[in-house]
């Protein structure tokens, strides 16, 4: 009989087990209470090779014995009718990545040669099981870093929400499979959580909204610190005093903070112990740093109503400079008005002097520039970087500002001047 107890090179991540002439209840009942991760730390801490000649005669193992997971350990193996069991630590380069078990019912013993085999096949798999384990994360890597460039750029080029939310449903599902995962919003005015996009097995859930709890996503939000629960779910919830709205078996949460308001929280779970690890956690995090902005932004009436007005600046000043001058040609005689009160608008333009330095002062930057300095993207001399990076969309950008500018400066100049001579 035996055993291949693996552990992915992370001791508190999932974990596997494949056995072999035993029965179906060895591997959950090593999986029970960490007895796996225990008895691969055991070897590899007594040199990477144990031998337990004779587990029917308690006086061999009364040191051992005065840990509760080793008792359960020897009680799971004789309880498979085992006698003898030689375990050899899977290790590559100094790390652990599991235990090789082979037992026998009878009582048995190994010649240095067998128990040198045994070291030599325990390097071999470890080894082999590092190499799959670096294909393994550098897939998951590049998959990760492409949905997130999907998402990035799927984020800035649209403002509807649920555009937004579809969107994101697509890519999460495909990146998260065999996970749940939800975004929700928090709408302070009803006191309310409002799950805008749920993923449960695969299926997105319909909108729906819940009054304000004790639950996980209530507490994300009041800590505004991201939470990681990998084993022992009720627990943790017991130990924090939450509940939970979906059974699980662990959890990964975000808060989605924008201009230090949190306005919801993105979160994922599983139905399996240790499937969520700091990956994951770091993929969240960047996920709702962009997501939170793209959301806020999007928001109906926010940003299209506030893009508006840095456009209505120009011809707002023409208005008000025309109206002023056209209400003083009204109240004023031509004298008056050729003496000092073509001075006045001048003198008043003083106030929005000041104005405007207050608003440049006080006024914070884009989300998106925000954005580039977190992370380190600004450039030495920016406009080499445009004609070399975005010639084309440079040049496009100036074609078609050369419509409105050639309407504006008709009206301003030729207008004018056309309606005061030849009108």
């Amino acid at each position: 009989a035996g055993a291949l107890l693996l552990q992915y090179g992370d001791a508190s991540g999932p974990s596997s087990i494949v056995a072999t002439g035993l029965s179906e209840a060895f591997c959950p009942g090593m999986q029970e209470n960490r007895l796996d991760e225990y008895l691969v730390n055991l070897v590899a801490r007594l040199g990477g090779l144990v031998v337990l000649p004779d587990l029917s005669r308690d006086s061999q193992w009364e040191v051992l014995e005065k840990d509760p997971p080793f008792r359960n350990i020897r009680a799971q193996l004789r309880a498979q009718n085992l006698r003898t069991v030689v375990g050899s630590s899977l290790q590559a380069k100094e790390r652990v990545f599991g235990v090789l078990l082979l037992a026998t019912p009878d009582s048995r013993s190994f010649t240095p040669a067998e128990l040198r085999l045994l070291l030599a096949l325990g390097h071999q798999i470890g080894m082999a099981v590092e190499n799959s384990y670096l294909v393994q994360q550098t897939t998951r890597r590049t998959e990760e870093l492409h949905v997130l460039n999907e998402v990035g750029r799927m984020l800035s080029s649209t403002l509807n929400l649920d555009d937004l939310f579809d969107r994101l449903f697509t890519e999460m599902r495909r990146m998260l499979e065999g996970k749940n995962f939800y975004i929700a919003l928090l709408d302070p005015a009803k006191n309310e959580l409002s799950f805008e996009l749920e993923i449960v097995d695969g299926q997105r859930l319909p909108k729906y909204s819940t009054p304000l709890g004790d639950g996980l996503t209530e507490y994300v939000m009041k800590t505004r610190q991201p939470l990681l629960i990998r084993d022992g779910f009720e627990e943790e919830l017991k130990h924090l005093g939450i509940t939970s709205r979906r059974a699980a078996q662990s959890f990964c949460g975000v808060p989605l903070v924008v201009y230090d308001r949190t306005i919801g929280v993105l979160g994922v779970s599983s139905p399996q112990v240790r499937a969520l690890d700091e990956g994951h956690l770091e993929l969240l995090r960047v996920l709702a740093s962009e997501a939170g902005i793209a959301i806020e932004n999007a928001r109906p009436g926010k940003r299209a109503w506030y893009g508006m007005f840095p456009q209505l600046g120009a011809p707002a000043g023409f208005l008000l400079s025309g109206g002023t001058f056209l209400l003083l040609s009204r109240w004023l005689t031509a004298k008056q008005f050729f003496a000092f009160g073509w001075r006045l608008p001048f003198l008043a333009s003083a106030v929005l002097v000041f104005l405007g330095l207050y608003v440049r002062l006080t006024i914070t930057e884009t989300p998106v520039f925000r954005e580039a300095l977190d992370r380190g993207q600004q450039v030495k001399v920016p406009m080499v970087a445009v004609f070399r990076n975005n010639t084309r969309a440079l040049i496009a950008g100036i074609s078609v500002s050369l419509a409105t500018f050639v309407l504006f400066y008709l009206m301003t100049v030729f207008a004018l001047s056309w309606g005061t001579t030849a009108l």
